[in-house]
Order: structure tokens, then C-alpha cells, then sequence
């Protein structure tokens, strides 16, 4: 599991879902002064996942409203992982 921090972007290589790893958001929500259980039910508006060619970003908006900054790039899994879905549905994100 790999602890994400508000206010910067971790360049993450060898990430694999299939091998539980996990990239935990509480650090980002705590940080950015957001309350967890929203985020939680809401958390699509919060977190997006974007195929950048040869990578996938993780992105976090604290307002809510989609898009924000990358908190992390998943270096080679682009087009590997292409959405929040996938990535909620494997366990790879901690936020609770």
C-alpha cells in the first residue's frame, strides 16, 4: 500500500492490482481538510483516473467537481488502468 500525499504527484513503477497493491487515499482527504464519509459516498467527484498513453494518472480535487492534480502516476499502465471503476472494483484504492 502506498500512502498518497495532497500537494504533489508520486511516480509509481511496478503498481499491480493483482497483487494487492493499493494506493491509500486518507493522507490526500485528511490533508486537503475534507471529510471522509463524503468523499467516501462521493468519491468519483473527487478521484478520476486518466490512460496518459504509456501511464495512468490518479487525480484528486478537493472541490469535488472532477479533475484536479495528479497525486499519482502508475508508470506503464496505460490503457491498463483507464478508469476509477477499475481500480475500485480490484481494491487498489484505500480512502476509508
Amino acid at each position: 500500500t502506498i500512502m498518497l500525499h495532497a500537494g504533489g504527484s508520486d511516480e509509481i513503477s511496478s503498481f499491480n492490482m493483482a497483487s494487492g497493491d493499493a494506493l491509500d487515499l486518507r493522507s490526500v482527504i485528511a490533508e486537503s481538510h475534507l471529510d471522509l464519509a463524503t468523499v467516501s459516498a462521493n468519491l468519483a467527484s473527487y478521484v478520476t483516473v486518466s490512460d496518459e498513453g504509456t501511464n495512468a494518472a490518479l487525480f484528486f480535487d478537493p472541490s469535488g467537481h472532477g479533475g484536479g492534480s495528479a497525486v499519482a502516476i502508475l508508470d506503464n499502465l496505460g490503457s491498463a488502468i483507464t478508469n476509477l471503476a477499475g481500480m475500485t472494483s480490484h481494491g487498489a484504492l484505500t480512502f476509508s
